[in-house]
């Protein structure tokens, strides 16, 4: 069953956070905030967390930054040959 009352309630702290942080020039990824506060929310309420789901967005979180440094050192390679 949806609990809409905590996702309303995760979003809009997630919203708050992403603002102040703006505020305060503060470099926060928008994406594991809001992921974040889903999480938080379900294991305050008790909730059925998906595990599996879960580490796959850590480990997407893990291996962006590896695969666009891979591919900018390659473009930058290219780059520099032609």
């Amino acid at each position: 069953e949806t609990n809409y009352y905590m996702i309303n309630i995760s979003m809009a702290i997630a919203g708050l956070l992403i603002i102040i942080s703006n505020i305060k020039k503060l470099p926060l990824s928008t994406h594991q905030v809001l992921i974040s506060a889903l999480i938080g929310g379900a294991v305050a309420l008790n909730l059925e967390i998906n595990i599996k789901k879960l580490y796959l967005i850590m480990l997407s979180w893990m291996l962006s930054p590896i695969i666009a440094l891979t591919f900018s050192f390659l473009i930058g390679l290219l780059l520099e040959k032609y």
